[in-house]
């Protein structure tokens, strides 16, 4: 009988079977599995397997008992535990060249000339304090949250609930960054949906000018920590869904402190990136003009990312 490898049950009785014989299985067909013996590929299959079949008339082999399947860990979830640093590497990347997060930057960096000194060391000093606040700001907010989800999961019924109605929310949002891409491809008219307000940004650069005109590198730090804080909303529906996910696949604190390590580092790249080429002569025209030749495709990669955090959110089944 032909089992599709599609059906998540199916595939999971064969990691459960793989994990059992210490194998590495390769799961491309045609596969065929007897008790404990393995035949991968038409020639193994057709030259090895008949004599086997021969050799069991004799005897009364009993094959893999669903029992140890049905007490076997769930090695899905070990599955996507070895994909979960590449998705988090990708994540915190795309999430930090976010539209918000430039449009916030590039009010920041407009605003630099309030500063009586701008120096390429002491552009240095405001860039590495405004990074590192925004930085230190996120990982605080991702280990609180991750917390809270870590509490949130001996409820079982309401953290399903939860996570569920998250992914419903993220996979919405995906469909909202592809319309933004459509309008902004001109495919259909309008304007984009997913972006700060008008009286949100005025908001911003408001506090971004107050802050610098006290001309200090605390200053900056403060920036960053506001800032934080204000572009959360935009940010946050990322950070968020990864979060739900590395509380799922990490249950130790230090895991998940080390992932979000790495998220944050990503998130700030870009960042360091932009302040860098900004210092070495690369005016802000130049930079801003890139940003919005690649907003659309920014637009596309978020609706990529949204889509597959809401997918592995529902495969895991969190």
């Amino acid at each position: 009988m032909a089992i599709p490898l599609s059906e998540l049950a199916n595939y999971q009785e064969l990691l459960s079977f793989e994990k059992s014989l210490g194998l590495k299985i390769n799961k491309t067909p045609p596969l065929v599995i007897m008790g404990e013996k393995v035949w991968q590929g038409k020639a193994a299959i057709l030259e090895q397997l008949p004599p086997y079949l021969t050799s069991l008339s004799a005897k009364k082999t009993a094959l893999i008992s669903k029992a140890k399947i049905q007490t076997a860990p769930d090695l899905v979830t070990k599955e996507w535990q070895s994909l979960s640093l590449v998705a988090v590497i990708l994540s915190g990347l795309i999430d930090g060249v976010n539209p918000c997060v430039f449009l916030v930057l590039a009010m920041l960096l407009s605003s630099l000339t309030i500063l009586k000194d701008t120096s390429a060391q002491s552009l240095w000093r405001v860039a590495f304090s405004f990074t590192i606040a925004i930085f230190l700001t996120y990982l605080s907010i991702g280990l609180g949250l991750w917390q809270v989800l870590y509490q949130l999961a001996s409820f079982e019924a309401i953290s399903r609930y939860f996570a569920y109605s998250l992914a419903g929310v993220v996979a919405f949002l995906g469909i909202l960054h592809f319309y933004d891409f459509l309008v902004l491809q001109k495919y259909l008219p309008g304007s984009l949906i997913l972006q700060f307000s008008e009286p949100y940004q005025q908001k911003i650069q408001k506090i971004i000018s107050q802050k610098l005109a006290q001309n200090t590198l605390g200053a900056a730090g403060a920036i960053g920590f506001l800032v934080a804080l204000l572009e959360f909303p935009c940010t946050g529906q990322v950070y968020l869904p990864i979060i739900l996910i590395l509380r799922h696949l990490s249950s130790q604190w230090f895991q998940a402190f080390g992932y979000l390590l790495i998220y944050n580092f990503m998130f700030i790249l870009p960042l360091i990136i932009i302040f860098a080429l900004l210092i070495k002569g690369i005016t802000l025209k130049q930079i801003q003009n890139f940003f919005v030749e690649q907003k659309a495709t920014t637009k596309l990669l978020l609706t990529g990312l949204y889509l597959s955090l809401a997918i592995i959110i529902i495969s895991l089944k969190i």
